[in-house]
């Protein structure tokens, strides 16, 4: 990797059967017939020109005179990925590992706890929410339709899903620190941090924290402000009593208010 990139690849674009090449099967790469080097990333036709190409092309790479030179070769080594799909090939494998040319297979499951509750809470609809909720609290109620066995077979039973008891939180504590406002909240009993799920969205968050006998919900429906939602993190503490929300904001002003 260097600079924050990997290493761009492109490996011999001239096939023995090219007409792109000399015919011999000696290609040049990426750079084509002059082999500036390589300027694809790997796994994509995905190609750099300017100071980004500066690894293949060399200190001119960010002048006009630069990129008309990787341009001319990106054109090349297009039109020889073009000539190899043709041939039912992947143009684009060069530079991977097996393991990352193999594409995973969709199961359709979902993740869940031992009690049967997915880790990850679907949501609600945009046009559904009407500022009521982010996540679907229905799939809180713990696993699926059991079966009562301790009886003969003919008084086998279905069970029917146990609906949570839920309670809102309203006490809630902020720390604003510059781009940081942390929101703790206190819980009433100790809760396992694998019973947590949160919902971070640009002007809200929802959190359900599973208990024993009790599903605490903790939501508002709009921030003061904007977050962003990718550097939103949230924390248990080990005693199970309290969970610390980082909405990361967009600048360091400080919140008069949780919710707008």
């Amino acid at each position: 990797v260097a600079g924050g990139f990997p290493v761009l690849v492109e490996d011999d674009d001239a096939d023995p059967d090219s007409t792109l090449g000399s015919g011999t099967g000696k290609g040049k790469g990426a750079a084509s017939p002059e082999a500036i080097g390589p300027l694809r990333w790997p796994g994509l036709p995905l190609y750099f020109v300017g100071r980004y190409a500066s690894l293949g092309v060399g200190p001119v790479a960010k002048s006009s005179a630069g990129n008309r030179i990787a341009a001319r070769a990106v054109a090349l080594a297009m039109r020889a990925h073009a000539a190899r799909k043709r041939r039912g090939l992947d143009p684009y494998a060069r530079g991977l590992s097996q393991a990352q040319t193999v594409m995973p297979t969709a199961t359709g499951t979902r993740e869940t706890d031992a009690e049967g509750v997915p880790l990850k809470l679907r949501l609600v609809p945009e046009h559904l929410r009407g500022g009521r909720a982010l996540m679907d609290a229905r799939e809180l109620m713990s696993g699926a339709p059991g079966i009562d066995v301790d009886g003969p077979v003919r008084d086998i039973a279905v069970k029917p899903p146990v609906k949570p008891v839920m309670q809102e939180l309203a006490q809630y504590q902020t720390i604003d620190d510059d781009f940081v406002l942390e929101v703790r909240l206190t819980l009433p009993e100790a809760v396992r941090a694998d019973k947590v799920r949160v919902a971070f969205e640009e002007r809200s968050v929802e959190v359900f924290a599973i208990g024993e006998k009790t599903t605490f919900r903790f939501f508002v429906p709009k921030l003061f402000k904007p977050v962003i939602v990718e550097r939103c993190r949230y924390e248990v503490a080990k005693s199970g009593k309290r969970i610390s929300l980082f909405l990361h904001k967009y600048d360091d002003n400080e919140w008069r208010f949780l919710k707008g």
